[in-house]
């Protein structure tokens, strides 16, 4: 996400006139940033990093996985970005598995997918259809959150951007707490099994979606 500065004040609409927003602006750099889903509590998290490598992407799945330590069986669905099939992330689910490392066996991007697609381990991972990242449920946690604070934002430096950030996320009405710095590709984890402390899963949601009109 790009940290903008509009170069001149925003004109506030007047009677008869709309508001007036400063079309040129100034860059403070850049921020990733990933929201991971996790279907069955409905819980978010997510928080920043200036690079999206692939070790930025493995290392924070582990703080992910706590959140579910009862779980039979964890189905992850990622979208085709190279970083959510690199040997980082091979080698975490290996571990994770108890499956031998093979790190020559997965030199080929279709050697690494089909490693992480197989079935039969307990973690399976799941890319959405080229072209299709916006069949991802946190993908509309992504939308809103363009909509409502990127479009209209107006950032004085990288600090005042990440602190409004944790601001706005920290006033939806839905869970979501940072986790490790993570990237803007989102990671949503689900279950084919519901956990055995929540009989009753809530329901799925990205944490970021907008909440439902009020009732008259």
């Amino acid at each position: 996400m790009q940290i903008l500065q509009r170069k001149y004040p925003t004109q506030l609409a007047q009677p008869g006139q709309p508001e007036k927003r400063e079309q040129e602006d100034i860059r403070h750099g850049a921020r990733a940033f990933l929201a991971s889903l996790v279907v069955p509590t409905g819980q978010v998290l997510w928080n920043l990093g200036p690079t999206r490598t692939s070790a930025d992407f493995a290392a924070p799945l582990q703080t992910v996985l706590a959140q579910l330590p009862e779980m039979a069986r964890d189905d992850w669905v990622l979208d085709n970005l190279n970083t959510h099939w690199s040997l980082d992330v091979c080698r975490l689910v290996a571990s994770w598995c108890g499956l031998p490392w093979p790190p020559k066996a997965l030199e080929r991007g279709s050697q690494r997918r089909a490693f992480l697609r197989d079935p039969t381990p307990k973690h399976v991972c799941h890319c959405t259809p080229t072209h299709g990242s916006w069949l991802h449920q946190v993908e509309l946690g992504f939308s809103v959150l363009a909509r409502r604070f990127l479009k209209r934002g107006d950032f004085c430096s990288p600090t005042d951007f990440e602190t409004r950030l944790a601001d706005y996320l920290d006033s939806l009405p839905y869970p979501s707490r940072p986790s490790l710095p993570l990237d803007v590709y989102g990671a949503t984890l689900g279950a084919r099994h519901a956990l055995q402390s929540h009989p009753t899963p809530t329901a799925a949601g990205t944490g970021l979606v907008e909440p439902p009109p009020p009732t008259v």
